[in-house]
Order: structure tokens, then C-alpha cells, then sequence
């Protein structure tokens, strides 16, 4: 299968640029900042945009809420941006977040967790979990329905999205929705054929996966935890309904199908939509790939049928 003339053009934008995991971290995080704002549509036009923290036991996690209108019942998707658990913030993935807001008419609420390698593993997963319950029992407060609660984000924030709604079943404490899972890690271990198939040259790579892990795990014995690796749990039943996107050029993509698979046998309800010749992460360079626009209405599409009162 041909690699999608779109994204042809999006790694020929980039082909000069240093690669994420030659770079100190800092300078990692300005270089995904930089291509963020190259290759995203322009940022939408909302009715608010608020900056917050969300209060968690000794500390406080930044957040940014996003609303398309005024109305006090707007259901409400909290978000984790990918990065590897290293790069990434509320501005790599501002338009994103802001064209699901805009698309969906739901409200957006971005989670701007801890990264590594200030802070290891499992710093991230617990911020994650923390914002999710925070918003679920302060819905009155930020004028949501938490009745029709929906966790999302991509690549590793997906990672982290799947862990929130596998931890939150077992506990039983808060109820979500819907997920919506973009081309998440599940499974670090497994040596999957895609993992070798596009180890390298389309955005994601072998060795910035390895560089991520390193830098977030305490060892790599982590990455066979549950919240590393989610598809290694022995049932995944009771979880909410799911839709995961992913391209059919993304190292994640033979795990990503095996969680579906995993999802579906559990007894879950889950579409997986394979986008033809995409790389990873395509649906935040919509600027430049076409898909990447039609990616935002499946998944707003998805949410609001789902979450139907």
C-alpha cells in the first residue's frame, strides 16, 4: 500500500529538521512545539478558551477548558496530548483540541500532565486519573454534563486514556462514556510485524520510542505494567464503548488492532478505523493532511452518537 500523498508532503516538510531524540529534551519539546504550529489548521474560533489547574493530592495539575458555546449541559471529553510521555503540552495539541470543540460541540478539557524525565513513570498515569476524577465529581463547577463523560487523546495520551478507563472500572468510582483512542501504545513488549515494518521514516520511529520509554520508565521492566501496556490485562470486560483511529504506516499499528481484537472478544463494543497509507499522529497535521480533518469528524461524529442523551 502506498504511503498517502498528504503525508508524503508532511514528512517532506520535516526532513530537515532534527530528529526528537538527538535532541536535549528541551530543545525536543520546542521542535514538536514548532512543527505543532507549521502543520495544524489555524486555530478555532471558540466561545471560551480558560486556562486552569485541577487540584490533586500535593499538587496541581495544569488544564485548559475549551468551550464552542455558552450552554451549562455541554458534554465534555477530557483529553491527554501524546509526546511519548516526555514532549507535548496544551500548545502541540491547542488546535487539535480546539477543532474537536468546535466540530463536536462538546467541551474540551486538556490535561497538561507531569513529563519525564523530570518525572518518572508513574507520574503521568496518576495525573491522568486524578484529572479524570476531578472533572468527574466537578461538573457543577465548570457548567458539564459528567453524565456523558468521554477520555481521549492519542498515542501515548491514548495510552494513558485506555489505563483511566481500565483503572476507573475496576474501582468502580467514576463512569465513562466513551473512549476514543488515537493509535494508542498497548502493548511495548510485543514485537509486532508494523513495529518493524515502519521502525523508521514515518514520524514515529524505533528509536524514538526507545528514547521515550528511557526516559519515562524507572526500567525498562515497566513497560509490562498494565498502565504501559494495557492489552496485557487478563479481561478488558465492562470497559466503555471505544473508537480507535490509526494509519495504516504507524509502527502502533499491529497493537492498536490486537486491542481492538482484545476489546471485542471482552464483550466491548469498538470500531477501529484504519486510515489507508497514514502515518502516526496524522489527525494533528491537518493543515496538511486532508485525512487528518476527516479524522476530527469520525471522531465527533463517534462521541455524539455515543453519548446521545
Amino acid at each position: 500500500m502506498e504511503l498517502n500523498a498528504d503525508a508524503k508532503t508532511f514528512l517532506n516538510s520535516i526532513k530537515d529538521k532534527p530528529v526528537f531524540e538527538s535532541l536535549p529534551v528541551a530543545e525536543a519539546r520546542n521542535l514538536f512545539r514548532e512543527i505543532a504550529r507549521e502543520v495544524a489548521s489555524p486555530p478555532a474560533d471558540l466561545h471560551a478558551v480558560t486556562d486552569m489547574e485541577i487540584a490533586a493530592p500535593g499538587r496541581q495539575i495544569p488544564a485548559r477548558l475549551y468551550r464552542p458555546s455558552d450552554r451549562d449541559d455541554l458534554s465534555v471529553m477530557v483529553y491527554f496530548h501524546g509526546g511519548g510521555w516526555v514532549i507535548g503540552d496544551l500548545e502541540t495539541h491547542d488546535s487539535l483540541c480546539r477543532s474537536l470543540a468546535k466540530t463536536g460541540g462538546f467541551a474540551v478539557i486538556a490535561v497538561d500532565y507531569r513529563l519525564a524525565p523530570e518525572h518518572k513513570f508513574p507520574a503521568a498515569h496518576e495525573d491522568c486519573m486524578a484529572a479524570t476524577a476531578w472533572v468527574a465529581a466537578n461538573g457543577a463547577a465548570l457548567n458539564v454534563d459528567t453524565s456523558r463523560l468521554v477520555v481521549a487523546g492519542d498515542s501515548a495520551g491514548a495510552n494513558m486514556a485506555a489505563t483511566v478507563c481500565q483503572q476507573a472500572a475496576r474501582e468502580g468510582q467514576i463512569n465513562i462514556k466513551y473512549q476514543v483512542l488515537l493509535q494508542p501504545v498497548t502493548d511495548i513488549p510485543t514485537p509486532y510485524p508494523s513495529k518493524e515494518a515502519y521502525a523508521e521514516g514515518h514520524f514515529l520511529t524505533l528509536t524514538l520510542i526507545q528514547w521515550a520509554a528511557g526516559n519515562y520508565l524507572n526500567s525498562m521492566d515497566e513497560a509490562g505494567d498494565l498502565r504501559m501496556s494495557p492489552n496485557l490485562a487478563d479481561s478488558l470486560a465492562g470497559l466503555p464503548a471505544a473508537l480507535m483511529l490509526v494509519g495504516t504506516h504507524d509502527m502502533l499499528h499491529g497493537e492498536c488492532e490486537a486491542y481492538a481484537a482484545h476489546l471485542t472478544k471482552d464483550g466491548v463494543e469498538v470500531k477501529l478505523s484504519v486510515y489507508p497509507g497514514q502515518i502516526h499522529d496524522f489527525m494533528m497535521f491537518d493543515g496538511i493532511i486532508g485525512d487528518g480533518k476527516q479524522a476530527i469528524e469520525e471522531i465527533c461524529s463517534a462521541v455524539n452518537a455515543a453519548i446521545a442523551p
